[in-house]
């Protein structure tokens, strides 16, 4: 895919998410994933079609649970994302992207995930960029004054979990392969 690199990080453009979401790479991928890190309630108002809501660092537990990686040769391609790619979608990028190389100390440059973007302005470019891609179409700030409360319980539990989920907690994602 055509992408930059941008903080450490595969940045994609909205266009090419747009093309990802509209089949141009059916061939080259057997499995797209855009992972919306956003709260619920911006989900609810508005995401990429197809995409899977994961507001938290339980995103390995989403990818190896219902997208377990494999080994033969399955090419996988998974896109972050939240309302600007700023903070939440590229921290998801960031710990999926540590786990995947600390699991494969021993083979690096193996991944199991080779292929992680983050999508470049988010949502709220994409929203405005693709409207006719979004489901519903929509686009629900966060810092909306009506979800204040919601808001304020997501950085709660955010924050939480960054806390409690270390990334040194691998024999826990290894048991998740294994069932």
């Amino acid at each position: 895919l055509p992408s930059t690199v941008e903080c450490g990080m595969n940045v994609i453009a909205p266009a090419t998410v747009a093309d990802l979401v509209n089949g141009h790479y059916a061939r080259d991928y057997d499995n797209v994933l855009i992972i919306d890190a956003r709260f619920d309630y911006e989900f609810d108002g508005g995401h990429v079609r197809g995409a899977k809501h994961v507001p938290t660092q339980e995103v390995m537990r989403a990818l190896l649970q219902d997208n377990p990686p494999t080994m033969n040769g399955e090419r996988v391609c998974v896109v972050f994302h939240c309302e600007f790619s700023s903070q939440r979608g590229p921290a998801l990028y960031r710990a999926l992207r540590s786990w995947d190389r600390k699991m494969h100390e021993h083979c690096y440059p193996q991944l199991f995930y080779p292929e992680i973007y983050v999508l470049k302005g988010g949502y709220k470019r994409f929203f405005f960029d693709y409207p006719q891609l979004c489901e519903p179409q929509g686009y629900q700030q966060m810092w909306d004054k009506d979800f204040k409360d919601a808001m304020g319980e997501g950085l709660r539990t955010n924050k939480a979990n960054r806390r409690s989920q270390s990334m040194n907690n691998v024999g826990e994602f290894q048991a998740l392969r294994r069932s």
